[in-house]
This record gives structure tokens, C-alpha cells and sequence, in this order.
């Protein structure tokens, strides 16, 4: 989760100067949200549920093939519910995150657009 909010915090700050000109048009909090916080979420989570199956067939492929050595045999099983876990621990995560960024975008001052740009 460290990893989607230092990206979630890069996508606002190279963005300020858009979002403070999305304000001085005239935008609400919540249409800015929209086009800024809540389309990294998306993404995010989109991610988190295509990532889960990989990581569960890669992490299968992996023990059957170290465990093909030994002598004895043990399954591979993890209980469903901890995937269930895995996507609501995400979602909450990304709740937080969310939060925290859209705190961030309401702290962009409308002059950051009248500002040169390089």
C-alpha cells in the first residue's frame, strides 16, 4: 500500500497545476475527486483483483515445483477467505489513501496555475 500511495502522491503533485486550474474554472471538491483521486482508485483496485489470482497460480506453480524434491508430499491450500481478507484489507487501504490524497488536493491553492511553468 506504500507503493499505490507514493504513486497516488506523484499523479497529484505532477497534476497541481491542472487541478488549480480545474478549481479556478470552477470545479467542486467532488468533480475534482473524480477526475484526480477516484481514477487512481479504479486503477488500484483493478490491479489488486488482477494481481490475486497471479499471485496465487505463481505462488502454486512455485511450491509444487520445490516440493517435487522432497520424499514426503503436503498440499497446497489457503483458506478463501483469506483472498476475501486480501481485497477488503486493499479497499480499506485504499480508502485511507484516498482520504489522505484528497486532503492533499483541496491544499493546491488556485494560483499554483498562474504560475510559470517550465
Amino acid at each position: 500500500m506504500l507503493l499505490v500511495y507514493l504513486l497516488s502522491k506523484i499523479v497529484i503533485e505532477k497534476n497541481a497545476q491542472s487541478i488549480s486550474m480545474v478549481k479556478i474554472l470552477g470545479y467542486q471538491g467532488a468533480e475534482i475527486a473524480r477526475l484526480y483521486v477516484v481514477a487512481t482508485a479504479i486503477v488500484a483496485i483493478a490491479s489488486m483483483l488482477v494481481s490475486i489470482p497471479l499471485s496465487y497460480l505463481t505462488i502454486k506453480w512455485l511450491y509444487f515445483e520445490i516440493i517435487k524434491d522432497f520424499s514426503g508430499w503436503l498440499n497446497y491450500y489457503v483458506s478463501p477467505s483469506v483472498y476475501v481478507k486480501m481485497v477488503v484489507y486493499g479497499v480499506v487501504a485504499y480508502l485511507v489513501i484516498g482520504a489522505l490524497q484528497l486532503a492533499r488536493v483541496r491544499k493546491i491553492p488556485m494560483g499554483e496555475a498562474l504560475k510559470d511553468s517550465e
